[in-house]
């Protein structure tokens, strides 16, 4: 009598079962009570209770229990379990392992907590796969190289140490417990009533174990989902049925029957997946001209521009289909950020998927909120305070638009400031200073170098975050109940981990709350469902979407072990990795032979070109040998670029803003002129609109800053020391302007060298000069009159001017990596060293009267192993009358007439930034 079933690909797995566990106990009601019904998931457990009450034959149920809750407490009717050691929680392992790693090796407590959960992940594999944790030290031998003994070296944690700590506490690995509980359940229990196993690849040989003591109970039944033999004894283990066979010939069961008998399934779509799974493409079985047609009818592949493209066309067939009256459709894919987008494409239908993925805590929103107050306190940023001021959880205290108005006030002022005091309110202005001053207050702000245990950082965490947000707002939602719960349960364990200060508290907790799942509550009874490719496997709908078909995402990449090369792996005992990508390809398989089938995959992910999944491209290679040719989503491609497309495209005009004349500006600095020259539009934004672009908070340092830095301290030493030439003194005047920013590692390792150097090639250039006397940051200012009773005021601000012999020297010092051309020079688009000249020539500068020009220079300080360089311009007298001209006609054009400020009149090259480019939309009318 057949005691080993399957239940073919293609065939609704769920619901299959419940009409064969019908057609064998229906006539028994008593008997069909006592039937226990065993499934791998507590979901596939819903969904079979589910086919059961869509049966109007069926009035009393059998009993449905989860492989996974029977590995935690192998509870069944008639059988009394022996009594186990209990399993260390997760949360003490990890914090016992974590201070075993500390003590070994010298590291941070973040890394030390990463190694340990990959420990955990090895100990879990020995015990699930029956290794032989002891055989670890021997697995080096001659062929393999002696590096790997430093590792096996590590591994004495788990060898030598961690199964007398073990001992101490009484317990034993969790793996180790879920093992031993399916053991005691295939050696000891002995039911009188049937029990059925169904929907289990066996991976686990505990669990294959318990299916072999199955087939000996008098009434046991195994049912295998889409098992089908093979010609080859064992195919290879990418293939989708090497799992199973590998469970069949475990089981020593030749004779496999099908679970109940059916109509003669479409064998189209069998035929292409067989030959497409094959080791060796070969074409035995030709497609006739009624299997091309059922593949065309029922199955199409669309490939997408990029994740979000991918996500919209999936959301319009679920709307379309819908919309003809298909009551159930799975979406199956592995990638998470392409499940968030297809949520967020449905709801422009206000359909609501219901999704198996959970949301790591890390990622929610009570997650940030927490992860962003411990990095406040640990290290207060720009960019961290208004995040945390930001969100949506923070403030209690006020009103939430009072809140948003002080918040608003504080990102203006952080704007402006370089590395300002955040633990002080002296910056912040006097009407949020109150506001600011009870913040700091509620964040308990103290010395966070000192240590104290994960549970005292717990309660200080949860105490502010109270303090921050009302505590019914902040723990009342599915993902405050997480974090709430999550932390109750970890606090007890507080102590096996090792103390901790500020920061490394804040490197901890998130890595801890990455590990926990928040499920979404919405979509419950959907006709949607967004399924894992593991919680798909018994899940079945009219149309399938398989979704995500791009290497690394399906099949997702093979991990690497950290401790163990393939071969160690396989001399241990543990499974060999590539039996990963069989898995996946038999959940493709169970995907791929639904009664409507659509597969999709994006040529981009994250900007990056992704490459077909191998299943992709073999079925591409059959259905081209075959001359197939599939729906492509074309109609679907066609209404996504409709769906978002603008009515009418009218792409913006050059702007031509032409104010009053009484409105333009008659004041003018040197970098007003340059302004005014390469870039009008920008001048009138920046001059007449009083627009400005608004810093990045906590930005980091340009060359601009460099300059500026250089500068200060060139000025500072000249006012502090006059014309003395001292290099010791000139190092310590760099040092007070650096001082603010010498943290920063980019200023310590490349700036202040540079400005070393700089330093010394200054002093070299300065005492091969005889000067009288030297001015620095020193302002110019002229009257220009450019027409009869017109007259503009034109400032500058001289970087340094050199007396020698009553001759004055101008000097312009660049920091950047080239200088003015020669052309940009004359065409007047460099004017600074020019005008300069000309208020000297006018008796512009008030120290210099009378003075004739000798020279214009430009010091290059480029630093480096020159240091610096001078570059003298030629021909300055035609340069200055031929500024003079120039200064005239430019304020002639721009205040004697209305002219409009052009946008970007000389080109791009010639734009010193694009500041005002996005105002003024220069890509639309510009391309």
């Amino acid at each position: 009598m057949a005691k080993v079933f399957t239940i073919p690909f293609g065939q609704p797995f769920l619901e299959t079962l419940a009409d064969g566990i019908m057609q064998r106990f229906s006539s028994n009601p008593l008997l069909l009570a006592k039937t226990l019904v065993i499934l791998p998931t507590r979901r596939g457990c819903l969904g079979l209770k589910e086919a059961f009450q869509q049966r109007r034959n069926s009035q009393i149920l059998p009993r449905i229990i989860a492989l996974a809750d029977l590995e935690q407490e192998p509870t069944v009717p008639g059988f009394i379990a022996p009594v186990l050691r209990p399993a260390m929680p997760a949360a003490q392992q990890l914090g016992l392992l974590s201070q075993l790693i500390l003590k070994k090796e010298q590291t941070s407590i973040a890394t030390a907590l990463n190694l340990a959960k990959e420990l955990m992940t090895l100990l879990d594999e020995i015990h699930t796969s029956d290794g032989d944790i002891a055989r670890l030290q021997t697995l080096v031998g001659t062929q393999f190289a002696q590096h790997w003994q430093i590792t096996l070296d590590f591994l004495k944690i788990i060898t030598d140490y961690w199964p007398s700590i073990l001992q101490d506490y009484g317990m034993i690995d969790s793996a180790q417990r879920r093992r031993d509980n399916l053991r005691v359940l295939a050696q000891q229990w002995a039911p009188d009533y049937p029990v059925i196993l169904a929907g289990t690849t066996a991976t686990r040989p505990a669990t294959a174990d318990l299916a072999k003591a199955i087939l000996n109970f008098q009434n046991g039944n195994i049912v295998l989902p889409g098992f089908e033999a093979l010609s080859e004894d064992l195919p290879p283990s990418t293939h989708p049925l090497y799992t199973l066979h590998q469970f069949v010939d475990r089981l020593g069961s030749l004779d496999i029957r099908p679970w109940v008998t059916l109509a003669a399934p479409a064998k189209a779509r069998g035929k292409l997946l067989q030959q497409a799974m094959a080791p060796v493409i070969n074409m035995a079985q030709p497609l006739s001209a009624a299997e091309q047609q059922d593949i065309i009818s029922n199955l199409s592949m669309v490939e997408c521009r990029d994740t979000g493209h991918e996500a919209l066309i999936i959301a319009l067939k679920i709307r379309q289909s819908l919309a003809e009256g298909l009551e159930s459709i799975i979406v199956i894919t592995p990638d998470m950020e392409l499940t968030r987008r297809l949520q967020s494409q449905l709801k422009r239908w206000n359909i609501i998927a219901n999704t198996s993925q959970g949301t790591p805590l890390t990622k929610t929103v009570v997650g940030t909120f927490l992860c962003l107050i411990t990095q406040f306190r640990s290290q207060p940023t720009p960019r961290g305070l208004l995040a945390l001021l930001k969100h949506p959880l923070c403030y209690r205290h006020l009103n939430r638009a009072a809140h948003l108005n002080h918040v608003r006030q504080l990102d203006l002022k952080l704007r402006r400031r370089r590395q300002p005091n955040l633990l002080s309110a002296d910056y912040v202005k006097e009407e949020d200073r109150e506001w600011y001053e009870g913040f700091l207050k509620d964040m308990v702000l103290t010395d966070h170098s000192s240590k104290k245990s994960l549970t005292e950082h717990l309660d200080d965490l949860i105490k502010i975050a109270e303090i921050l947000c009302a505590p019914e707002k902040l723990w009342g939602e599915a993902d405050g109940q997480r974090a709430a719960d999550y932390f109750a349960s970890l606090k007890p364990h507080g102590d096996f981990y090792p103390p901790l200060n500020g920061r490394e508290f804040r490197d901890l907790l998130p890595q801890l709350m990455n590990q926990e799942l928040v499920h979404d509550r919405q979509g419950i009874g959907s006709p949607v469902r967004i399924l894992g490719a593991l919680e798909a496997r018994q899940a079945h709908a009219p149309l399938m979407i398989l979704a995500g078909l791009n290497e690394g995402t399906w099949p997702q990449d093979l991990a690497s072990d950290p401790w163990l090369n393939r071969q160690m792996r396989l001399d241990l005992g543990l499974p060999d990795p590539l039996r990963r990508i069989g898995l996946s390809a038999h959940d493709f398989c169970l995907g791929f032979s639904a009664p409507q089938a659509m597969l999709t995959r994006s040529m981009r992910k994250s900007g990056t070109a992704t490459v077909p999944s191998r299943w992709w491209l073999r079925l591409e290679t059959l259905l081209s040998i075959h001359k197939i040719k599939l729906d492509d989503g074309k109609q679907l491609k066609e209404w996504a670029e409709k769906l978002d497309a603008p009515q009418k495209i009218e792409p913006a005009a050059e702007p031509l803003p032409c104010p009053p004349l009484d409105k333009r500006p008659v004041h003018f600095s040197t970098t007003d002129i340059e302004q005014l020259m390469r870039d009008p539009f920008g001048y009138y934004a920046r001059r007449i609109l009083k627009l400005r672009k608004l810093d990045v908070p906590d930005e980091d340092l340009d060359s601009r800053d460099l300059g500026n830095l250089i500068h200060e301290g060139l000025d500072l030493y000249h006012r502090l020391y006059g014309n003395q030439i001292d290099l010791d003194k000139l190092i310590d005047c760099g040092e007070k302007t650096f001082a603010p920013f010498i943290a920063d590692p980019y200023v310590q390792h490349f700036w202040w060298p540079r400005f070393t150097s700089v330093a010394h090639w200054l002093v070299n250039e300065w005492r091969k000069r005889q000067l009288d006397y030297t001015f620095t940051e020193i302002e110019g200012t002229l009257d220009f009159n450019y027409g009869h009773r017109r007259s503009a005021t034109i400032t500058s601000i001289a970087d340094r001017i050199d007396v020698r012999d009553g001759q004055a020297i101008i000097l312009d010092y660049k920091t950047g990596s080239t200088l003015p051309t020669k052309g940009d020079i004359i065409a007047g688009l460099s004017p600074q060293l020019a005008i300069e000249a000309l208020l000297l020539a006018n008796n512009g500068f008030p120290p210099l009267i009378n003075h004739s020009l000798s020279n214009l220079e430009y010091w290059h300080l480029k630093g480096g192993k020159d240091g610096g360089a001078v570059v003298n311009l030629k021909d300055i007298n035609l340069l200055v009358e031929s500024t003079e001209q120039g200064l005239k006609n430019l304020l002639q054009h721009f205040l004697m007439s209305a002219t409009p400020y052009l946008c970007n009149p000389w080109g791009e090259s010639k734009l010193k930034n694009r500041d005002y480019s996005q105002l003024a939309r220069l890509e639309e009318w510009n391309s």
